[in-house]
């Protein structure tokens, strides 16, 4: 038993379908809206591959993404590797420093003794330019006084 308004429903189909289709009958109205049915298959089929291709494109931009978080995690690796090393070179340069830092102090502590001495040199160059000077007037001017001949 068909309820009264199934029924008001198939009147309207029916008469919208002839009125909409210059009055053909209701079975040609129907493989009309097949052919309908048939090109938004196909366009939902063209839209859903397209959507297929963005999907795969994502998926090898996620790839190349992943590849690049790798690399960068052996990097990090590799740089945490070298930190003991790095740091021991530090205390080495350090102790260095501080071998540098003591000899430092020891040419210090020496200066005093090297001043000393720089005096006691400059205190004889007076006795050492009078000798000089003596040396010179002994020194005959010319090479024939010295009894030196030419060759």
């Amino acid at each position: 038993m068909l309820h009264k308004w199934n029924i008001l429903y198939i009147i309207l189909l029916i008469s919208s379908a002839q009125q909409g289709n210059g009055g053909t009958l209701p079975c040609q109205s129907s493989s009309v809206a097949a052919e309908e049915a048939a090109k938004n298959v196909l366009r939902l089929q063209h839209e859903t591959e397209e959507v297929a291709k963005s999907l795969l494109k994502l998926l090898q931009e996620a790839e190349e993404a992943a590849k690049n978080v790798l690399r960068l995690q052996q990097k990090t690796e590799e740089v945490a590797k070298s930190f003991p090393k790095l740091q021991q070179e530090a205390e080495e340069a350090a102790k260095n420093v501080l071998r540098l830092q003591h000899g430092m102090e020891e040419v210090a502590k020496s200066f005093p003794r090297l001043l000393q001495k720089v005096e006691v040199v400059a205190k004889s160059f007076p006795r050492l330019l009078q000798e000089v000077e003596v040396a010179a007037k002994n020194f005959p001017r010319f090479p024939q006084e010295a009894g030196l001949r030419r060759v």
